[in-house]
């Protein structure tokens, strides 16, 4: 089933038109940042018991250290009025309408690229205005998400909803950026170089100009391996962003994250790591390094529910410091995505985020941390 967005955007989402090229909360409401974590689909007998928005898959919304994260189902993503996620993107969507003027440019960006290899996980959106001098950053883990269709020579959003958007474990973190960090976030995508599924560059937001094409250039790509931008959002608060380079292998975690915050840290983890790759060992545990890094195969979402990713697909990617600092990225530790580029975004948390992270009791023994580390509702 097609959906023609102007329609959406006649309709369901017209309050959302307010040009503010920000992170909203699907209500219209101005975000300095939000994050949604969702629950993987579970098909083990031991949860029966739950209800079946649980069994299949549920969304949390969480923003600005806000205790009370809000509970939606994923099956709604597309008509629900209070959906952050659609409440951010569906008005860069608009065929024709303000938003693709000449001062404005958007992206969606994955790790293959469209529509020769339309079965790529995509990573994120980047959105931008000259005239209102502000942006949306959206990095995400869906595969497949958006489902974006050329017809005629303009792009629409197919309305059903991805069969992996709907079982597996997703992390979308969404970032509203001023002007004056218009510079970071090219250097952001010059370095990371994302294969292009869609963009729109207007003629007069010449920063972006070297993707008018659809793709990065070779003389405009980074060489370095590794490097880290301090990304300001909005309300002034700032994300360390871990830019990782294609071409050489090596874990962005252990080598990269955890010795740049001098701290151990966990991260989510759902398959288990081979000791050798190409002849080459991986320590990827952390142990060989100075900072141990603990993969983490089983979690928690508060009184909800406990699994192992063994019996799931779960595509969240997502870690913590044992400092404080939380962080969701666009690859994880599995063994085939050290070699590609990408990002991992962190900041110091506030306490109400960090608190739906981790158990108070782990965070208090994050040096002995066993299997049954507990994340809780994000």
């Amino acid at each position: 089933m097609r959906l023609d967005l102007s329609f959406l955007l006649a309709s369901a989402l017209l309050p959302l038109l307010c040009h503010s090229f920000a992170c909203l909360d699907g209500k219209g409401a101005i975000h300095s940042w939000w994050l949604i974590r969702q629950i993987p689909e579970v098909s083990e007998p031991a949860v029966y018991r739950l209800g079946a928005d649980l069994r299949k898959g549920t969304y949390f919304f969480l923003t600005e250290g806000n205790q009370n994260p809000t509970r939606f189902h994923p099956t709604k993503i597309q008509s629900q009025r209070n959906n952050p996620l659609m409440g951010t993107l569906w008005p860069f969507f608009g065929n024709g309408s303000e938003e693709h003027s000449e001062d404005t440019f958007l992206v969606t960006y994955n790790d293959r690229g469209f529509p020769q290899n339309d079965s790529g996980v995509s990573r994120g959106f980047v959105m931008y205005s000259q005239k209102a001098r502000r942006g949306v950053w959206i990095i995400h883990s869906a595969e497949e998400f958006p489902n974006l269709f050329e017809e005629d020579g303009e792009f629409f959003m197919d309305s059903v909803i991805p069969p992996s958007m709907l079982r597996k474990g997703q992390t979308f973190l969404c970032l509203s950026f001023l002007e004056h960090e218009l510079p970071k976030m090219v250097e952001i995508l010059r370095t990371t170089k994302p294969a292009i599924v869609y963009s729109h560059v207007g003629d007069s937001v010449e920063e972006f100009l070297f993707l008018k094409e659809g793709s990065i250039g070779e003389e405009n790509r980074e060489t370095s391996s590794g490097t880290v931008s301090r990304f300001q959002i909005a309300d002034g608060s700032v994300f360390d962003v871990f830019l990782k380079s294609g071409g050489e292998r090596f874990d962005v975690y252990s080598n990269f994250v955890a010795p740049f915050y001098e701290t151990d840290l966990v991260v989510q983890s759902s398959v288990l790591q081979p000791e050798f790759v190409d002849n080459v060992k991986l320590s990827m545990d952390g142990c060989e390094g100075q900072y141990k890094v603990t993969n983490v195969t089983t979690t928690a979402f508060g009184n909800y529910l406990t699994f192992d990713y063994a019996h799931l697909k779960d595509n969240s990617k997502y870690a913590i410091t044992e400092n404080g600092h939380v962080c969701i990225g666009d690859f994880d530790r599995k063994f085939w995505h050290l070699d590609k580029p990408g990002v991992v975004a962190c900041t110091k948390s506030k306490r109400g985020v960090y608190s739906h992270f981790v158990a108070s009791n782990i965070v208090s023994t994050f040096s002995t941390i066993s299997p049954q580390f507990m994340f809780l509702v994000i």
